[in-house]
């Protein structure tokens, strides 16, 4: 889980939400510390939480919203949803996922994702993204809008990735 935090935050929450933001930030002459730091703070737990969302959908969405094939257990990726399988499966199962998991082979896939459907993944990423979600409501609700960074950005922010997949 150590790897995937990683990987989520310098691929995703810095890559994609805390840089462009910042640079918003210097455009628009709010680039405090105060307000970077604010800024940090809050972006990088929702480019995670928007990571697992990713890794999510990429396994339990439908292919016709998402607009794309499911990938990641062909291509091995270090995914949410695996090493939550990993800890949520039977020995036979954990034994079947670490030989097959990034074979790139229609059966393998369709049997990988019929282990993954037996397990409760859905009701743990439920849980996990609301606990996200609240945590980072939690500091939102915290944040000093005296630089002129108001609560309402990142609130935007969170309500458009909370949704994301409920509807």
């Amino acid at each position: 889980m150590d790897t995937y935090d990683t990987i989520a935050r310098y691929k995703t929450a810095v890559g994609i939400y805390y840089h462009h933001f910042v640079l918003s930030l210097y455009y628009l002459n709010m680039a405090t510390p105060s307000n970077i730091s604010l800024s940090k703070d809050a972006l990088l737990p929702m480019g995670t939480l928007y990571q697992i969302q990713n890794d999510y959908l990429d396994i339990f969405g439908h292919a016709e919203k998402k607009g794309k094939e499911s990938t990641d257990i062909k291509e091995n990726k270090c995914s949410w949803v695996i090493i939550q399988a990993l800890n949520m499966c039977n020995e036979e199962e954990r034994v079947y996922l670490r030989e097959y998991y990034g074979k790139d082979d229609e059966e393998t896939v369709r049997n990988i994702q019929k282990i993954f459907n037996s397990l409760s993944l859905t009701s743990a990423y439920e849980m996990e993204e609301d606990k996200r979600v609240q945590e980072l409501r939690g500091m939102i609700a915290e944040v000093d809008d005296a630089e002129g960074l108001r609560k309402r950005v990142f609130d935007v922010f969170l309500d458009s990735l909370y949704r994301k997949h409920r509807s």
